[in-house]
Formats: C-alpha cells, structure tokens, sequence
C-alpha cells in the first residue's frame, strides 16, 4: 500500500531496489539468451538462442549503436523499436520479433530525442595541455579501501540513534484508517512505473486478530544482517507494541533506519590507500559522446576563445549541471573544468562513486586551488538519501588519501565555490 502518490512510489521503489543493486535498463551479453528459437507442440520440447548466441547479437548490436558503452539502448534502438525492424545478421532475422521483444523490456520510455540536434562531441586536443594537466594530476589516481566495522556500535546505534540519525527505538506507528487508492504497478526490466487506475477512495479500519509477519527474517533480507544482530537490535528496543499496531510500517521503518546506519559505519570505518594504478587518460579520445543542442538538449556549447574544458560540448545529468556549466564558462575565476565520464569512477563498499565535476579555480591571479564538485539541488546533507549520502562521504575519503591537495564540495550553484 502506498502512501503516496502513485509516480512518487514508483521511482522511490525503482531507487530502493537500485540501491540495493538491481541494475533496470541495461543490457548484457546474456539478455537474449532465453529467446525461443523453436518449439515443438507436440513434444513441447524447445530450443533457445543461448548464452553464445547472445553474446554475438549482443556484441552486434554494441558495435552498430543500438546499445552505448554503458549498455543501454540508444534512440536509434528506440526508433527500431517504434518501428517495428530493426537490422540484424541473417542468423538472427527470424528471431526479430522476440529481439524487439526483449529491448523493449529494457526501455523504460520510448522519448526520442530529435535526431537534427544531435551532434558528436569531439575532443579539442589543444585543451590536453597545461591546465588540464595541472587539473588530472590531481585527480587521476586509484586507490583501494579496507574497513573497520564495529558490530556493536551497529547493534546500539540501530536501536537507539546516534548524533546523526534516528534508533529503532523512535519508530511509532498507531493503528486507525487508512486511506487508499487503486492503482497498478508494472516492475519490468526497464524499470517501475505506476499508474492511478481508479479516482474513488475506499476507507478501511483494522480489526480483529491476525498472525504478525516475521520481522527477523524480513530485516536479515533488507539489511544482509545476520539473525543473532537483527536479534540483538530487537532486543535493545522497548517499542515493539508498536510493531503489533502496524507491523509493515514498523519493519519499513526499522529496515531504512538500520541501513543508514550500517551505511554510515561503513564510511566512518573506510580507509582509503592511493595506489600506483591511475585512471586512463586517453578514454577521454576513445570515448564516443553524443550532444543534444537547444534549449531543451543536455548539453552547453563550449567557448573555443577560452576552451577550459575537454570537449567542444559539455554533456550534462540535470538543469543543474547544465546551470553550473554555463557558469562555469562564464567565471573568470574556472581556469579548467572536467565533467568525468562514467569510466571515472570510484570504488566504494555501497557502489561506485562518480563525482560531478572537478575545477581548477584560480583566487587572486595567483592562487590554484582544486575541487571536486557534487551539484545537488538541495545541498543539504540531511535532504539525500542516506546511500547517497554515503557514498559521497566515501568519495570524499578517496580524494584525501589521493592526497594532491583537493578540496571537496557540494553545492547548488557555481557562485558558492566562492563561499
């Protein structure tokens, strides 16, 4: 039952399950794998392309465009998809229909961008020079990370809080009305979406005895706790009556509440090492990177008088990047600024961390001071969600054992780099 609204609860699900490392939308060598290529009525024996198969149409599809670096379709495969045809070696033509099939269960929403907007960027080579430079020897090493994770502070900062979150021990929950809706939720591969499929509101109280779920073992599969912890938690607290009032929520609530603090632990407890690896520069040349122009497209165009980044276009996330690099371009202060690619990123225990943005900043004509940028909406540490918010914590430790004298920040506008 959702208590709130129906597109509200359905990108809150896909982010949970996101975070809890249920990849939607991308293809590998494996998804075509379970297309039927033939079937028997009368035995009711099949055959299926099969995980070699896949890999080639796979690999095909990758190389002609359909499916990006990161595997996801691209418009061309949306297009297809619209269409009905698509393209493929004679080996595979009488499977296209389950082809289409399949990609189109990895696309959440067919919008596709006007192909007359679209440009390549391209590297301006005369910027891998002397700012850049300045900047990626900064930024450019790897690093690995061990841990210290106290178990007993887990077991008293779930159940009682701590200086930054909530225990267990808060949860109320009250039995009374609730207050709903009827609407459908369709999980695919492609992702959550929800639909409101009926205006009228029903109005139901809770009554009578019922046998109450097992809190243990849905915890231990939320939080990849063992049994004697979340035990331990349990024990701890002195609200389980409200467990009996509303035993969904309670366990909601215990679950997001020890997850956070587990998150937390972990980040406190992680030290980073700089290592002899580094990140390769020349992914910024191999790299294929598409543009999408006007007012409505994702990216800024560069200004070639004072190129102080990489490409002649900065592809951006959000209106806020696309703000902040306008900035950017305009701040006399930004000698250089690099927006990394997904193939930065920066090996945390809750996922990887890809950074927004680094700067090389100059302050007094003379002064180089570098940073590594989060531009977030709401800058406030307290408005993320607590795995976000970890990993950008853990991002921040990477960048101190790197050790080349960054500095960290998260803000909402460029004009606050200043502050």
């Amino acid at each position: 039952m959702a208590n709130e609204s129906y597109k509200d609860f359905a990108e809150g699900l896909q982010k949970e399950y996101e975070e809890d490392g249920v990849i939607f939308g991308v293809f590998n060598k494996d998804s075509f794998a379970t297309i039927i290529t033939h079937y028997d009525e009368v035995t009711e024996e099949m055959e299926i392309l099969g995980k070699e198969k896949s890999e080639q149409l796979f690999n095909y599809l990758k190389q002609e465009e359909f499916i990006n670096s990161s595997g996801r379709a691209t418009d061309k495969l949306k297009q297809a998809i619209t269409d009905q045809e698509i393209e493929v070696p004679e080996e595979f033509i009488d499977v296209v229909p389950q082809i289409l099939v399949v990609a189109k269960s990895k696309v959440k929403s067919l919008d596709i961008k006007d192909a007359k907007d679209k440009v390549e960027v391209k590297v301006v080579k005369e910027a891998l020079a002397d700012d850049f430079l300045e900047l990626w020897n900064k930024i450019k090493y790897k690093t690995t990370y061990k841990i210290h994770f106290d178990s007993n502070k887990l077991i008293e900062f779930a159940a009682k809080g701590n200086e930054s979150f909530d225990g267990v021990d808060s949860i109320q929950t009250r039995k009374g009305t609730y207050l709903y809706k009827k609407g459908m939720v369709e999980m695919s591969q492609a992702g959550v979406k929800a639909d409101e499929s009926s205006e009228s509101s029903v109005r139901a109280t809770t009554s009578g005895t019922y046998k109450l779920p097992d809190i243990i073992t849905f915890l231990q599969n939320e939080t990849s706790l063992t049994r004697k912890t979340i035990v331990a938690i349990l024990q701890s607290v002195n609200n389980l009556d409200s467990f009996k009032n509303n035993p969904l929520s309670y366990m909601n609530q215990a679950a997001k509440i020890i997850n956070a603090i587990k998150n937390q632990l972990i980040v406190n407890g992680i030290e980073y090492t700089r290592t002899n690896d580094e990140y390769e520069q020349t992914l910024f040349s191999t790299e294929t990177l598409n543009a999408y122009l006007g007012e409505k497209g994702n990216s800024v165009k560069v200004d070639e008088s004072k190129q102080k980044t990489v490409y002649d276009y900065v592809v951006t996330d959000s209106s806020i990047e696309k703000d902040f690099a306008r900035k950017a371009e305009m701040d006399d202060n930004v000698k250089f600024y690099i927006k990394p690619l997904d193939w930065f990123k920066i090996r945390t225990p809750l996922g990887p961390y890809n950074p927004d943005w680094a700067l090389l900043y100059e302050e007094d004509d003379e002064q180089h001071l570098y940073f590594i940028v989060e531009t977030k909406g709401d800058t406030s540490f307290e408005q993320l969600r607590p795995h976000e918010r970890a990993k950008i914590l853990a991002g921040e430790k990477h960048f101190k054992a790197v050790d080349t004298d960054i500095k960290f920040k998260q803000v909402s506008d460029e004009a606050e780099i200043r502050g």
